[in-house]
């Protein structure tokens, strides 16, 4: 979806749209983070202070089920959290080389 067409959108749709291309591939991004991108994308966030603009996407992101919030880790699409759990992404990594005296 292009740019133009996200600023056609109401703020809502626009910023579950925009948050889920941001989020592909398991990533974490702080609400702030998120913030920049959509107004590069030239989505305006409502509010008077940062603090609002904060409060605003947050609470889109809450509402909306496609998505989880974790205190200091940021914002994920849920799906992508459930599909590659914690507990899994530890099993595939490759073992740490031992240290041989």
């Amino acid at each position: 979806m292009n740019p133009h067409a996200l600023q056609q959108m109401n703020f809502k749709d626009s910023v579950i749209a925009a948050s889920k291309r941001m989020l592909t591939g398991g990533r974490w991004m702080q609400t702030r983070q998120i913030i920049e991108e959509l107004q590069k994308q030239g989505i305006q966030v409502p509010g008077d202070t940062d603090t609002a603009k904060v409060l605003r996407v947050s609470g889109v992101l809450h509402k909306s089920e496609e998505f989880i919030g974790e205190r200091g880790k940021g914002w994920s699409l849920r799906q992508q959290q459930i599909d590659h759990p914690k507990s899994e992404a530890k099993s595939v990594r490759a073992p740490l080389a031992s240290v041989t005296a």
